[in-house]
């Protein structure tokens, strides 16, 4: 700040100021109670996963710790729209986990419908499951090589069957 601006009187009153707000914390500071006077917050630990590779064929992502937990970085290799006679009812997503390395299938309605599917495709096998009245469901997890599976998500509302497909390569979603 520029002294030279300010008389030499307003300068010293401002320096009194200061000074005595100067006196006055470290006695506030002293004398006030602490704000965070409990325990730190602990942080979960790393929990691993009960399953990894071939070993989680058919089984629930969740379940087995292999998603959902906060030092995981799974995350969805792709997702496409559920459609039928051009309008959109929801979502189908190809999911990975790291951790794991393992896949799986997750579809999402936009409203609820009757019937809801999600299936992850691999070569030779396929797992999947179906849930009455829900927003979405994941289907069971198998450890597939990324450009191998596809997922793919149905569901029957207003009488109507939609249906869609996600997958890394384009030309396994052909029909």
């Amino acid at each position: 700040m520029n002294d030279h601006r300010f008389p030499k009187r307003a300068r010293r009153m401002r320096l009194s100021l200061l000074g005595a707000c100067a006196c006055m914390v470290p006695g506030l500071l002293a004398s006030s109670s602490p704000v965070f006077a409990g325990p730190l917050p602990v942080h979960p630990a790393k929990v691993d996963p009960t399953c990894a590779g071939n070993g989680c064929d058919g089984t629930d992502p969740y379940a087995t710790l292999c998603a959902g937990q906060p030092f995981d970085h799974e995350q969805v290799l792709r997702s496409a729209p559920i459609t039928f006679d051009g309008q959109q009812f929801g979502v189908v997503q190809r999911w990975y986990s790291p951790l794991c390395q393992i896949t799986w299938a997750r579809t999402v309605a936009f409203r609820s419908p009757l019937l809801l599917e999600a299936t992850l495709i691999l070569p030779a096998e396929r797992f999947s499951i179906a849930a009455w009245d829900r927003g979405e469901v994941s289907s069971p997890q198998a450890f597939a090589p990324v450009a191998l599976a596809r997922a793919s998500g149905e569901m029957v509302r207003n009488g109507r069957l939609a249906s869609g497909c996600a997958s890394l390569v384009p030309a396994r979603c052909a029909p």
